[in-house]
């Protein structure tokens, strides 16, 4: 290891802690420092009841609501090394916990199991302006905002893993008439809780995990009814009474939304589920992965090193769209700590080798039509990463969890929560 190597590692949620802690498990760490514009770790698991802009002007990064609870059973959350159980002592007696309970899990294993205290690596309440890389040197010059006292500085770094995820930078697309609409329009990363919409008849433009959810949350917190408007293919979920599904949205006339079969209904307010941007401002152009989001980025080699930068210098953790979460994510900063410390010693790729490789899991991605396909792509992925590092293989024992999670969606949506998971790390 040169004795110049120094790290950046740009954000301090799931993603950038799952990279310090890696990086802490090696036999020998390089100066690693990482930036985080919130004021403490945990990303988009922290709840604000802010929304646009927090207290220094900063976009919001955090979409959690009030009284989220886990999509999928924390059971395909654990990591190899930490475990619910381990944490909190005993069996929570819940699958879908809280966001809080999450949040102080993960926290538990980045406190406890670290080896070192993370917390020093990491300049809090900083948020990064501008990420440049200059051939000459081989090194990037990485300029911040101090966002407390005011203060921009510039630092070099030899590498720079950006970990600051896809769920910052909202879809918002727009549909004729929508300008016009008398009620009121908001985005899923806005929205903070369903008593916003008691006795409201409300549409939501998409049919993705955060339209199922805040379907069932505006009903159980009094609204009037819920139409779900899925854009490509219907859900066809059981769904509880006040909540129905429509096919993609047409136009808009005042409050009235006009569907694609013909048919109309009158509604009070308008939800976009349309997903994220893959959206990097901070980079220089050249350096920035696509913008669409997808199950595999193209130009990232094992989901995380950036091959148009020839020099292997650039890394992506959590760029991916994902079903096992936070485990997916793990694996990918397992390699990455590995690789840039030269512990992965069949690593020597060749750009071509590298793209060829992107290019095989990419066309995977693209074909993938249900939940079972994603969950076999991302186990199959999985084990990848694990043959080169020897961690996290466990993590593929989840794709039964997941396909089972799957059925009681479908069997009864507002219900699937009551269904109580094995754990396959913790007996």
């Amino acid at each position: 290891m040169s004795q110049s190597m120094r790290v950046c590692v740009i954000g301090a949620g799931p993603a950038g802690m799952s990279t310090l802690y890696h990086f802490a498990q090696l036999p020998k760490m390089p100066e690693v420092v990482c930036y985080e514009k919130q004021d403490t770790w945990g990303g988009l698991w922290n709840f604000t009841w802010r929304t646009g802009v927090d207290q220094y002007g900063e976009p919001c990064h955090s979409g959690m609501y009030k009284r989220l609870l886990t999509n999928a059973p924390k059971e395909c959350l654990e990591f190899t090394d930490y475990t619910f159980k381990e944490h909190f002592g005993k069996d929570i007696g819940t699958s879908f916990p809280s966001r809080e309970v999450v949040l102080d899990f993960m926290a538990g294993r980045w406190t406890n199991k670290a080896g070192r205290d993370l917390k020093r690596l990491i300049n809090f309440s900083t948020v990064v302006r501008s990420v440049v890389y200059t051939e000459k040197t081989e090194s990037f010059t990485v300029i911040v905002n101090d966002l407390k006292t005011g203060t921009i500085s510039s630092e070099q770094f030899t590498h720079v893993v950006i970990a600051g995820g896809i769920f910052n930078q909202p879809n918002a697309p727009a549909f004729p008439g929508i300008e016009n609409f008398d009620g009121r329009v908001v985005h899923s990363h806005d929205f903070k809780d369903g008593h916003e919409f008691k006795n409201q008849n409300v549409l939501l433009i998409g049919s993705s995990f955060s339209a199922e959810d805040i379907a069932l949350h505006i009903m159980s917190s009094g609204g009037k009814s819920v139409i779900v408007s899925w854009q490509t293919n219907a859900p066809n979920h059981n769904w509880p009474n006040g909540i129905t599904e429509k096919c993609s949205v047409r136009n808009f006339t005042g409050q009235t939304v006009q569907f694609t079969d013909g048919s109309s209904a009158a509604v009070d307010s308008i939800i976009l589920c349309t997903g994220y941007k893959t959206l990097f401002p901070f980079l220089e152009g050249r350096l920035r992965i696509e913008e669409k989001t997808s199950f595999y980025q193209r130009q990232l080699y094992k989901g995380s090193l950036f091959i148009p930068l020839a020099q292997s210098k650039l890394f992506f953790i959590g760029a991916q769209e994902q079903l096992f979460t936070v485990t997916l994510i793990d694996c990918i900063a397992a390699w990455t700590a590995r690789f840039i410390m030269g512990l992965l010693p069949n690593e020597s790729k060749t750009t071509k080798e590298m793209q060829n490789y992107s290019d095989h899991w990419h066309g995977r991605a693209k074909q993938l039509k249900s939940i079972p396909e994603i969950v076999a792509f991302q186990a199959s992925l999985i084990e990848n990463l694990a043959g080169d590092t020897k961690y996290g293989m466990e993590y593929a024992q989840a794709a039964p969890l997941f396909v089972e999670w799957d059925k009681d969606r479908k069997a009864a949506i507002a219900h699937f929560r009551d269904h109580k998971f094995a754990s396959f790390l913790s007996k």
